[in-house]
């Protein structure tokens, strides 16, 4: 229907992808929304033509609760619900660049 939007059979069903990336709509839209919509930034993120960010931009508008309904999944995976999916995962704890006294920092 769009320049550039194919469509693949994945796990999470039908989806729309944007052509020659590799990414889904949604994926493009999720770094898009960190960018405020703006079209030049996403696309130099993404190392892709802003032709193709408009065509992600375009189905959005186009076919909004598909696309916000793949956002809002994704939104809700944390640590807890990736647990449901796979019992055995763990927690990593990641050190911060040592502070000024010499000691590092623990986030999680």
């Amino acid at each position: 229907m769009w320049t550039y939007i194919v469509f693949r059979d994945t796990a999470a069903g039908r989806t729309a992808f944007v052509e020659g990336t590799g990414l889904a709509v949604w994926e493009i839209m999720m770094i898009a929304r960190c960018y405020g919509g703006d079209t030049a930034r996403t696309a130099q993120h993404l190392e892709i033509p802003e032709a193709l960010v408009r065509a992600a931009i375009n189905d959005r508008d186009a076919f909004p609760s598909e696309v916000d309904g793949e956002l809002a999944e994704n939104d809700a995976m944390n640590f807890e619900a990736l647990q449901k999916i796979l019992p055995n995962i763990q927690r990593a704890r990641v050190l911060d660049e040592p502070d000024t006294e010499g000691e590092s920092t623990e986030t999680t």
